[in-house]
């Protein structure tokens, strides 16, 4: 698995990988900056804002590529409507016996574009030879 660092860029052309799209809206990132970091809001929003600039940066000098280009990604998910604890029982599934829930594409998902600044993504590119089943 590769997280962040231009991995959907990178692996774009390999059809044995997933590329994930994780976003959440500016609110939810900035009470978990909040608690993470112990920062007030002020604080966290420019913590999110220099880390959203420095991602933007680093993708552009060193890919030439922007990173909110949906087209370098197969799946959006929205952590923030998901929640940490649905995530945590995702992540134990996949551990365990129990088969992981099936995704399915919608017509709105060929369509997604994120919400300009708002929405902050971390990508994951997942090669499918570790999918379970």
């Amino acid at each position: 698995m590769i997280v962040g660092r231009g991995g959907a860029h990178i692996l774009r052309d390999r059809l044995d990988v997933l590329h994930v799209f994780l976003h959440a809206d500016r609110a939810f990132r900035e009470r978990i900056v909040m608690q993470r970091e112990k920062l007030d809001q002020a604080a966290a929003a420019r913590r999110i804002h220099q880390m959203d600039a420095n991602r933007r940066a680093y993708n552009k000098q060193v890919y030439g590529c922007d990173w909110l280009d949906v087209r370098l990604y197969d799946l959006a998910i929205d952590t923030g409507r998901l929640g940490f604890e649905a995530r945590r029982a995702s992540s134990s599934r996949r551990s365990s016996s129990v088969p992981a829930p099936r995704l399915t594409s919608t017509p709105a998902a060929a369509s997604y574009q994120p919400v300009g600044a708002a929405r902050q993504p971390r990508s994951a590119t997942l090669t499918r030879s570790r999918w379970p089943g």
